[in-house]
């Protein structure tokens, strides 16, 4: 399962959101472009390991998920408290 493309999941996926951006990421400046390209590249680095399992691969991204999710969260929490 090392073809999967990150790349075109979130592409993909931002075509399915894109409308709901409003405007505020482009707000935010090319420095979340970096930061996201920097998740990006960790992403592939660990991908590409020498230990990296085509069974890893699933849960993986979850967690990534799960973590950028709850990261995001607590941002949220911390702006409306």
């Amino acid at each position: 399962m090392k073809d999967f493309n990150l790349k075109k999941y979130l592409a993909e996926s931002k075509l399915l959101k894109e409308e709901m951006y409003g405007g505020y990421i482009e707000a935010m400046g090319p420095e979340l472009t970096d930061a996201i390209d920097t998740i990006e590249s960790i992403w592939f680095r660990w991908l590409d390991g020498p230990e990296t399992e085509p069974e890893d691969i699933a849960p993986a991204i979850s967690d990534l998920r799960l973590y950028l999710m709850r990261r995001i969260d607590d941002l949220e929490a911390d702006a409306l408290s």
